[in-house]
């Protein structure tokens, strides 16, 4: 499991639209793929809204489509706007956001001239900053809804066929769940089991902005119950705010035929839950186990088809170190190379002296890591870090030498492995040994 989460699911909107034919093909081509990025267990896809480029977060768990960040350069043009409300999970209030008819999204050859955005330009809700990489706003529904939907996680390929009856010959190699569609939304009905030898089958939202394995909500069923070994966690943040629960094992979950076993289960608080939920609803599949399988969404057939792949035996991890890095900003750094290596025999000095060394120095500019949040009674907090530390080195390395995601998979290294941070704290060097710990052994 990515040590960096974000949820966005269940959105109240004040009201609902569904005039929308949605994404239409405008070639005749039965089919077209195209490659996606995968950040922190996360779907990154490219989109043209209006014209313009950008970069949106798949997520089967949400209806509409979201807008939440514009660089400078990003000159995008909307029709009118309305004010509109949304809620979702978090622990803030209902939210202002505005409504944009009309608008024309673009992947590749697959359309749609008359989409409709909500606009939250609210930087806190960013993603970019928790994931390293550029990430414009979130689609959800509506890319689903008119095509049969293949992701295969191995190749980083996502394929559109429209027609969703084609499934129907790969029926031999996958395997059918009925999937029930929910307020735009995919649940299928799966059971769960705990440690006292209980078990609970219910409705789990299929929920590919979820990084985690699953969710399970304990108010939605008393059978639900936590395991003996857990930590009061950071889950991740929603659109209306942070989501902290506890984390753990169950001993198994069964996704259609097949058995997981001992994979790790958050437990968000209640609060953060909202007060609008579906009926028999216990808790989401998110794409800590999805990405175990290829999979096909085929909304109109109303259901999911899975085969395993390579990944299906890879360990469940977490955040084992107990701090979450963000990435704030960017500075400019002096480096030196070689600006042309091949004379380099060819150059001496006044002298007479041949030159050793033929560098040249330029600046760039190189992310800022800080320490964004540490987790009660992990080793990070025993040893004394602190959020809003800098991180400026790893393992005797520069911290700007590392993309986010390579630092998040040093933390979820394993039980035993230490890592070494020097840290910039108010204008103070501090150093700091972190021998992971895996707290749910």
């Amino acid at each position: 499991m990515p040590l960096k989460k974000f949820v966005l699911l269940t959105l109240l909107l004040s009201q609902i639209v569904t005039s929308q034919n949605g994404f239409q093909f405008d070639t005749r081509k039965k089919s077209m793929s195209f490659r996606f990025e995968w950040v922190g267990n996360l779907i990154i896809i490219p989109v043209q809204m209006n014209g313009v480029s950008l970069h949106f977060l798949l997520d089967t768990g949400v209806s509409e489509t979201i807008l939440f960040s514009l660089d400078d350069e990003d000159n995008v043009s909307f029709n009118t706007l309305e004010k509109v409300s949304l809620r979702g999970f978090g622990t803030k209030e209902p939210f202002d956001a505005y409504q944009s008819k009309h608008n024309t999204l673009r992947i590749k050859n697959y359309v749609d001239t008359d989409h409709l955005i909500y606009l939250v330009l609210d930087q806190n809700i960013s993603l970019s900053e928790r994931i390293g990489v550029p990430v414009n706003g979130i689609l959800g529904y509506s890319f689903f809804k008119n095509a049969l939907v293949k992701i295969n996680f191995s190749s980083k390929k996502i394929t559109l066929y429209k027609d969703p009856k084609l499934i129907e010959n790969m029926e031999s190699r996958f395997e059918k769940i009925p999937m029930e569609i929910i307020n735009n939304k995919p649940y299928i009905s799966s059971p769960s089991f705990f440690e006292n030898d209980t078990s609970v089958t219910g409705k789990f939202l299929v929920d590919t902005g979820n990084s985690d394995a699953l969710w399970l909500f304990k108010n939605q069923n008393d059978s639900i119950t936590l395991p003996s070994k857990k930590i009061y966690d950071y889950l991740g943040r929603g659109i209306s705010g942070d989501v902290f629960g506890m984390r753990g094992t169950i001993p198994k979950f069964i996704l259609g035929k097949t058995t997981l076993f001992n994979p790790l289960v958050s437990f968000p608080d209640s609060e953060t839950m909202g007060s609008y939920f579906v009926l028999d609803r216990i808790g989401s599949i998110g794409t800590e186990i999805l990405r175990r399988f290829t999979l096909y969404f085929s909304y109109e057939t109303q259901a999911l088809y899975v085969k395993k792949n390579s990944s299906f035996n890879d360990r469940y991890t977490y955040n084992c170190a107990g701090i979450e890095i963000q990435h704030q900003g960017l500075q400019w750094i002096k480096e030196g190379f070689e600006a042309n290596p091949a004379v380099q025999k060819l150059l001496f000095d006044a002298e007479g002296n041949r030159i050793e060394k033929n560098l040249t120095y330029q600046f760039s500019l190189k992310p800022l890591y800080f320490i964004s949040r540490v987790r009660e009674h992990s080793k990070a907090q025993s040893i004394g870090l602190e959020a809003n530390d800098q991180l400026v080195s790893i393992n005797n390395r520069p911290a700007y030498s590392y993309t986010l995601q390579e630092i998040n998979h040093l933390l979820q290294a394993g039980e035993g492995k230490k890592v070494t941070l020097e840290v910039n704290r108010k204008g103070k060097t501090l150093y700091f040994d972190l021998l992971l710990e895996d707290d749910l052994k």
